[in-house]
């Protein structure tokens, strides 16, 4: 990958090209496409250069030093083909950027979403991951993990992979949802807005006025 000064940038489902318009204004090359026509046609006007179509409607004559996926893979219908023609833009030393909905991100104490899975499923959303299961997903596409976690931010590179790693996962989401369900029967998710609360200046001040700031950090940093 070229340094800071030189990279190159696409941006798959950009929308009106926010992301790019920074880029470019800091001297990177950029090129987006969304399937949106008036966010293209307004990005366009910002002088943001910006297709209408998916990444097999871009027309580069260049290698992507980065590929921006920024919760655009939970759209996919076919995931596994759509990935792979994203590969083909890219060289060895090209990396994707990736963000999608977190199942895992949603905890039993966070107020994210109140913890409710429920809250968090929207109908143009085809997939929900894990970071095992997000991973599970590039590998079958043939891209390597270099980065991930479960709120889900990760980095993958395209690699040439022999044998594909499988790493199971439902078992362990489904247990999670239960307990995220368990947590709702008895209002127990509603101690969520408890680390919130701590963070106000008024709360801070007190307890260290009072001395109870050492175990009131030592009680959030156990729990929460």
């Amino acid at each position: 990958m070229g340094n800071i000064g030189e990279a190159s940038i696409v941006d798959i489902g950009s929308g009106p090209g926010g992301m790019l318009s920074y880029f470019q204004s800091q001297g990177h090359k950029v090129a987006g496409c969304d399937l949106d026509n008036q966010a293209v046609a307004y990005g366009r006007g910002q002088g943001v250069p910006l297709t209408h179509g998916s990444v097999t409607d871009l027309n580069l004559n260049w290698t992507p030093d980065i590929v921006i996926l920024s919760h655009v893979v939970e759209h996919f219908l076919s995931p596994v083909s759509d990935l792979q023609d994203i590969r083909r833009l890219l060289d060895a030393d090209s990396r994707l950027y990736v963000e999608v909905p977190g199942i895992k991100r949603l905890s039993p104490l966070s107020a994210y979403y109140q913890a409710d899975f429920l809250r968090q499923l929207q109908n143009a959303h085809n997939f929900y991951f894990s970071a095992r299961s997000l991973g599970n997903l590039f590998r079958t596409a043939m891209f390597s993990v270099e980065n991930i976690n479960e709120d889900i931010r990760a980095i993958f590179a395209p690699a040439d992979i022999n044998n594909i790693e499988i790493r199971p996962d439902y078992q362990d989401a489904l247990n999670h949802l239960q307990r995220l369900e368990w947590y709702h029967r008895y209002n127990l998710h509603r101690l969520g807005t408890i680390p919130q609360l701590a963070y106000h200046p008024a709360v801070l001040s007190a307890l260290k006025r009072t001395g109870l700031y050492p175990f009131a950090k030592r009680v959030h940093d156990a729990f929460f």
